[in-house]
């Protein structure tokens, strides 16, 4: 398709809490499988998700998929020593449209020793497990210590 080759599929389990108490608890259980295809310094992967359902008295958050929906979209390029990445994510309500773009940039901070710098930004929902419902927008500014990729 389009030239990209396909390169890994994954499934498994996630586990996602704030790790917040009573009222300012959320969390959620969910099972997802991955796919990702290449082509030369180009990556895309797709993830969908299923969320394993609770009962109501234990639900915090029982609307969740209304806000963050049911996977994304991630695409990754390398341009010499830079990485951009650009993550789509939308509950596929067109009538509701909630949804987030998220765009992130490392960068060499020095020529050798790996150290790098981050810049990230976000905006539409699920910036946080405890804000997952308010679209924001937020920006993020950092250093990689270890690059994975």
């Amino acid at each position: 398709m389009l030239g990209l080759r396909a390169r890994l599929i994954n499934v498994g389990f996630t586990h996602q809490s704030n790790g917040r108490g009573e009222l300012l608890s959320r969390s959620w259980n969910r099972l997802w499988a991955h796919a990702g295809l290449e082509r030369g310094p180009f990556a895309l992967f797709r993830r969908g998700w299923w969320r394993i359902p609770e009962s109501s008295s234990d639900d915090n958050n029982p609307d969740i998929e209304r806000f963050l929906g049911y996977g994304d979209v991630l695409g990754v390029y390398r341009y010499e020593q830079h990485l951009f990445t650009l993550l789509l994510r939308h509950n596929l309500d067109f009538d509701e449209g909630r949804g987030a773009v998220q765009f992130d940039w490392s960068f060499p901070l020095a020529s050798e020793g790996g150290l790098r710098g981050y810049i990230q930004v976000l905006t539409g929902y699920g910036e946080t497990l405890l804000d997952y419902d308010y679209s924001q927008t937020a920006i993020g500014v950092g250093i990689i210590l270890v690059d994975a990729l």
